[in-house]
């Protein structure tokens, strides 16, 4: 239908809103990859269901995904209005918020057929109509079975504790306007965050908090480490704060001009009063990170031995790897040029990503154990595998095998695939 055209009788009417399965078709589109114990989670929006996101898993490689929270749950935030960072996992505990009652909800994953079992859990009382508060970008502190995230009530963040087994959020610490990407250090002893104030946006100033936990779960002493505040002579910002095995702390900083990572060696032993001495691990004319509208925004992960890491470079976005003390930049030749979401464990990378032509999906990786030779960047030692393809129907295709040379399907590449894991 035209929206608009000239007739004898003059210009059309507009036609009103345009329904939803024409404005983004009916393919689901995918979220928050998820890299745990071997197994993948991601959240799936369906347009067929009113847009309704859910969160699914598939435990094994080959293995038919399950959905986790069918409806009519909507796994949803509204932190800021932009929401992101809906789910959080650590070993057979899932929490999530819900678009229906904004609480925080706890589900159990059971080793049995269906993972999804036992029903969730309500973790908090729905809040009073008169001072609502919306949940986000959360954590599961496994030592201390607790979920860790943002609380925004009255219009003002809250990094708060709420215990697994269920009760009123604990204030964790109060940051002067808005607060979020919690990263808990290896073993729990230490957690860093992201702080901005007002007027800025977080890409244009913001600080990367550090704290110690105690034995009663409390934060010792925070302070900002690395970035500038609303009242710094210089704006500078960071991104994605990434905790390492060995203790140390990357993040994405701008004081360069461009969001370049650095590392801060065993970031826990840094007393008050310190100052940090972080060390650049690759300057480049490039970003890696991006503006942070949202929650749950990845460019680096670590797969136990390396960063990877995805860089923008005049508007085209790359996958490389890097070790984590510094070195050169090992780009990785991928058939992308726009790549978010980055998950990695053993080995192992996920990520939502997308070229010119084909849909944004959740695709999965191994990278070999070394580069052996320059990368050739249009024939890869290895190919990359769609973890979670949509159908026509809306939901992921699976186990329909890869396409073969010289064709395509809907969403897809063009270019051969191999199956990776």
């Amino acid at each position: 239908m035209a929206l608009e055209g000239a007739t004898e009788a003059g210009p059309e009417p507009w036609p009103g809103a345009l329904p939803a399965e024409v404005a983004v078709g009916r393919s689901a589109a995918v979220a928050e990859p998820v890299l745990s114990e071997g197994r993948l989670f991601w959240l799936e929006q369906r347009p067929q269901e009113r847009g309704r996101s859910t969160l699914m898993l598939r435990r094994h490689p080959g293995e038919v995904a399950v959905e986790l929270t069918p409806g009519p749950w909507n796994l949803r935030t509204r932190v800021h209005d932009y929401g992101g960072g809906a789910y959080a996992v650590a070993g057979d505990q899932l929490v999530f918020v819900d678009d229906g009652d904004r609480c925080l909800w706890q589900l159990t994953l059971s080793g049995g057929p269906d993972p999804a079992a036992t029903p969730p859990r309500r973790l908090l009382a729905p809040p009073d109509p008169a001072r609502p508060r919306a949940f986000a970008d959360g954590l599961i502190d496994r030592p201390r079975q607790r979920w860790i995230g943002v609380m925004e009530q009255d219009g003002v963040d809250r990094l708060v504790a709420v215990p697994l087994a269920g009760g009123e959020p604990e204030l964790l610490h109060q940051p002067a306007d808005f607060c979020g990407y919690a990263v808990l250090a290896p073993g729990g002893g230490h957690l860093a965050w992201v702080e901005w104030q007002q007027p800025f946006m977080p890409w244009e100033r913001s600080q990367l908090w550090l704290a110690a936990i105690d034995g009663d779960g409390r934060l010792l002493q925070p302070r900002a480490i690395a970035g500038s505040g609303a009242t710094d002579a210089r704006g500078i910002s960071v991104f994605q704060p990434l905790w390492l095995d060995d203790g140390s702390l990357v993040v994405a900083n701008d004081r360069s001009g461009w969001w370049n990572l650095e590392r801060l060696a065993d970031a826990g032993s840094l007393r008050p009063g310190d100052a940090p001495e972080w060390q650049p691990l690759l300057p480049m004319e490039a970003d890696f990170g991006a503006p942070q509208w949202i929650y749950g925004q990845r460019t680096v992960a670590c797969d136990g031995e390396r960063l990877l890491a995805a860089v923008c470079r005049e508007g085209r976005w790359e996958l490389g790897r890097l070790s984590p003390a510094g070195g050169s930049w090992e780009p990785i030749p991928l058939p992308f040029d726009d790549l978010a979401a980055l998950s990695a464990e053993a080995g192992r990378l996920v990520a939502v990503a997308a070229a010119p032509g084909s849909d944004r999906a959740c695709w999965s990786w191994r990278p070999p154990a070394a580069a052996g030779g320059t990368p050739r960047p249009h024939r890869p030692r290895w190919q990359p595998r769609r973890s979670a393809i949509p159908s026509p129907s809306g939901s992921p295709a699976t186990g329909d095998g890869p396409p073969t040379p010289g064709t395509t399907r809907r969403g897809a590449v063009p270019t051969p695939m191999r199956r990776c894991w």
